[in-house]
């Protein structure tokens, strides 16, 4: 089959493969309209060592340890329980572990916590009751 033939074939048969088109294109947007909205939004920390307080400064590599660690404990139970009861959104331990993640940033200690909800107030005041309760 040569391309004079592939174009005769297409010329033959566009309105099935308009109609195929439109009927998977509109399954599509109705399968997206129905899921639920989800938002997303960060806080971002910055770490530094205790000792950089006291005029001695800290290294990029203690600070990069620190941020990865305070990363990880962004996401531990206490952390995650103390968020969820002081966000006032009315879930669960359990919920806040499925919505929020942290990570380390650009290796020079930052921690950034992301959450999400079912609306912008809730998944930044998630994610801001999160870094709080990290906080203390």
């Amino acid at each position: 089959m040569d391309l004079v033939e592939h174009f005769r074939v297409i010329g033959r048969n566009w309105w099935r493969i308009l109609l195929v088109a439109a009927l998977v294109g509109g399954a599509v947007y109705a399968w997206s309209a129905r899921k639920p909205k989800v938002y997303q939004a960060s806080t971002l920390l910055s770490v530094s060592a205790g000792r950089a307080d006291i005029g001695v400064s800290a290294t990029k590599d203690e600070t990069t340890f620190l941020a990865m660690t305070y990363a990880q404990l962004a996401t531990a139970k206490p952390v995650l329980t103390q968020a969820a009861r002081d966000s006032g959104l009315g879930i669960s331990e359990k919920d806040a572990e499925s919505r929020v993640s942290a990570s380390e940033s650009g290796g020079v200690g930052f921690v950034t916590i992301n959450a999400t909800g079912p609306s912008v107030q809730d998944a930044t005041k998630l994610a801001n009751t999160t870094a709080m309760a990290l906080i203390a």
